[in-house]
């Protein structure tokens, strides 16, 4: 099966669309199913947000697990004043679409990239502001939890779930780093 993930215009926001060929007809995200639709008249944002869906990515696993990693406008009202971030969001469709939170800062993160080792391993790296400059990070996802490098966990050297936690992976702490790209070998 071949997917397409493109973003498109909803009124006034930029939403996440998902389109399928399966070798014999394209299908398009239906959430009234949810599944998927030929009439792409029914088609409905495969994932949405309050604001825009940008810098997405998929790959699929060695089960046929489609994985979709993108930046989604976030709005934190905690303090009753709206502050808009971009935050990266890791989508996992196996016939459901489950969602997680990948960057766990409240500056924005910006241009994920995603890659899947051999053993199923979902990996995305991304940048984020720490309000200062820009760093790379890296996260990944075993199927059922999403970790964060940390150079100083003491739980499990390396990687902690708790995001806010994590550090990055660049060399200068006083210098932007961004454009991330990913790959895995095969080992």
């Amino acid at each position: 099966i071949v997917y397409v993930a493109y973003s498109q215009d909803v009124y006034t926001k930029k939403q996440l669309y998902l389109s399928r060929y399966d070798g014999m007809v394209v299908e398009v995200w239906d959430n009234d199913g949810p599944g998927w639709t030929t009439t792409f008249a029914d088609g409905d944002p495969f994932r949405s947000s309050i604001g825009y869906i940008s810098s997405h990515m998929l790959a699929i696993d060695s089960s046929g697990i489609l994985y979709v990693t993108y930046s989604s406008t976030y709005v934190d009202i905690s303090d009753r004043i709206d502050h808009y971030y971009r935050r990266i969001i890791l989508t996992r469709y196996d016939g459901t679409v489950d969602s997680d939170l990948i960057s766990g800062r409240t500056d924005s993160a910006h241009n994920p990239q995603l890659a899947i080792d051999s053993s199923g391993i979902v990996f995305v790296t991304y940048d984020q502001s720490d309000g200062e400059h820009s760093h790379i990070f890296l996260n990944r996802y075993d199927g059922a939890v999403v970790e964060i490098w940390d150079r100083n966990n003491y739980e499990r050297p390396g990687w902690t779930t708790h995001l806010s936690y994590g550090d990055p992976i660049d060399t200068c702490k006083d210098n932007h780093a961004g454009s991330p790209q990913l790959a895995i070998d095969s080992n």
